[in-house]
């Protein structure tokens, strides 16, 4: 496995990059490849460790660590995901 790398190695060997290519182009490219991808599998827990420092969840009674995801990322939800309304007083 290689671990290390050179400008002219990728430029040669990298199909996203061509010396014809424009900064502009190569955004544009990256961006429109972007938009088709899905989120990776292990993104939410990633980031939940991540944001702790790499740190685990203290372990549950039962012995296992739990990593809790928000389903409301939007704001609040009712049950069944519509958004909350709020009672004015």
């Amino acid at each position: 496995m290689r671990v290390e790398s050179t400008i002219g190695v990728e430029r040669e060997k990298n199909e996203d990059i061509t010396v014809r290519a424009t900064r502009d182009e190569f955004v544009a490219m990256k961006r429109r490849d972007d938009a088709t991808l899905n989120l990776p599998r292990l993104i939410f827990p990633s980031l939940l460790v991540n944001m702790s420092g790499g740190r685990l969840p203290q372990r549950h009674a039962n012995g296992k660590r739990y990593l809790t995801i928000p389903v409301n990322l939007r704001g609040d939800t009712d049950d069944i995901g519509r958004a909350a309304v709020v009672a004015l007083s």
